[in-house]
């Protein structure tokens, strides 16, 4: 990039001040959900498959895998407040992509099924409250009891390399067993015993309520998010491939911005600038930054303040001092906010929120003086001092302050040009008229994700 040293005849008397902010962990989920509410088809008593529209027919299964191979790391867990007993089957222990990529499902003897109860009770899973279940699983507490009981390092889990995936677990009773086993097992179950699942009497419960209980809103681990309707019984394949699924990922929280303030010493009734440095991640067109500077009752503000990751810019305002002297605070706001995500055409509803904005606050404190001239006695030849004082030039010199020499400052000007860059998915809906689609018969409509990123300039100022 180009250097371009511009001079400003102007001077500068600051001291410098750096207040920083930490960084943190926390657990994002991923997780949507549907389904009728718990109409089971229950079939009444006496049938061989039924299903318990409670708490007793419902769990999550929990397994930490590698963020990057989605290989698990610890093994899986079912959790489940009160499982209908006896527990006379189950369907397996792997977690859904083994299933995913193995095609195959066995029955076990229940005997061999392990299950926790977790240490604060789940919410209601299949039909329950999306942001309480979305609550418990981000929870810090929920992710510290699972790494204690997993033995897995809680900073290690949380440092990003890592990721929760969560499965919906039902205990129906099929073929009058009670049989643990999740959306994904059901469904290979189904395929295993050519459909006896989604024609019996829980066919809502396996092909709707217990898959459609947790499914991704964005991607993850390989697998697409699910986009489709949320009140119907799904397929074998949709099951197997998306549904039955949700996500507590890890990720350092957004670097918010730091300030290098300067305290100020001003002359009345001038023409002075006040300014303060601003830091950490970044700001682009895309992540817009503004900083409010409130002054004598006059709010002034500053926009399109940019810069990349790793450096800096200066956002500063001119103003007119006092006539009077005095001492006074300035409130500085600095707002950064995120522009609103293109909505989805398939489902907007499971579009993921515009994140908040980031505000951090400081003050500056500025004194502002008045310079007063003073005249000097005028002397007279002949006027005559009493007194002797013998005067020590070297003495004298060792007790004049030495400032410090500065001959220049300088600081960086960025700007940023935003380069659009949409990437178009395809979700599985039928088209309205008028949206682009793959063929003349209104098959699967297109939705776009931006993807765009910024183009950096930068120059240098210098003040002399």
């Amino acid at each position: 990039m180009k250097k371009i040293k511009l001079t400003i005849a102007i001077i500068l008397i600051f001291s410098f001040c750096f207040n920083s902010v930490s960084i943190f962990a926390n657990g994002d989920t991923n997780i949507g959900n549907g389904g009728n509410g718990g109409d089971y088809d229950n079939g009444g008593s006496g049938k061989p498959d039924t299903i318990l529209d409670n708490e007793q027919d419902e769990g999550v299964r929990v397994t930490l895998v590698d963020a990057k191979t989605y290989k698990p790391v610890t093994n899986p867990i079912d959790f489940a407040n009160n499982p209908r007993q006896p527990i006379q089957k189950y369907l397996g222990t792997g977690y859904k992509l083994y299933y995913k990529e193995n095609k195959k499902v066995n029955m076990y003897d229940g005997s061999g099924y392990k299950w926790k109860t977790p240490k604060h009770k789940l919410p209601k899973i299949v039909g329950g409250d999306l942001q309480t279940i979305k609550d418990y699983f981000g929870d810090e507490g929920f992710i510290k009891y699972f790494s204690s009981i997993t033995g897995f390092d809680y900073e290690k889990m949380i440092s990003g390399d890592y990721k929760l995936m969560l499965e919906p677990v039902g205990y129906p009773k099929i073929a009058g067993k009670v049989t643990a086993c999740t959306a994904t097992e059901l469904a290979l179950l189904d395929i295993k015993m050519n459909g006896y699942i989604s024609n019996s009497y829980i066919k809502n419960f396996s092909h709707m309520n217990l898959p459609l209980a947790m499914f991704l809103e964005k991607d993850e681990f390989g697998l697409n998010a699910y986009r489709g309707g949320t009140n119907y019984r799904s397929t074998n394949e949709t099951i197997i491939n998306q549904l039955g699924v949700g996500a507590v990922t890890f990720k350092e929280k957004e670097e918010e911005p730091e300030i290098g303030k300067f305290d100020y010493t001003y002359r009345t009734d001038t023409d002075v600038i006040t300014s303060i440095q601003v830091s950490g991640g970044e700001s682009n067109p895309d992540q817009t930054m503004t900083v409010y500077f409130d002054i004598l009752g006059t709010q002034y503000k500053v926009s399109n303040i940019f810069y990349p990751q790793g450096e800096s810019q200066l956002a500063w305002v001119k103003w007119h001092t006092p006539k009077e002297p005095m001492e006074l605070e300035i409130p500085v706001t600095i707002v950064k906010e995120h522009l609103d995500p293109p909505p989805s055409v398939c489902n907007p509803s499971n579009d993921p929120p515009r994140p908040k904005p980031t505000i951090t606050e400081t003050t500056i404190n500025v004194k502002i003086e008045k310079i007063e001239e003073k005249t000097p006695p005028d002397p007279d030849a002949d006027d005559r001092w009493g007194g002797y004082q013998k005067f020590n030039v070297y003495e004298a010199e060792r007790h004049i302050p030495k400032l410090e020499e500065v001959k220049e400052h300088k600081w960086t000007i960025w700007s940023a040009s935003w380069h659009s860059n949409p990437v178009k998915k395809g979700c599985k809906r039928r088209c309205t008229s008028g949206e682009e689609h793959d063929d003349g018969n209104g098959g699967t409509c297109y939705h776009y994700c931006e993807h765009g990123y910024s183009d950096w300039h930068d120059y240098t100022v210098y003040y002399q």
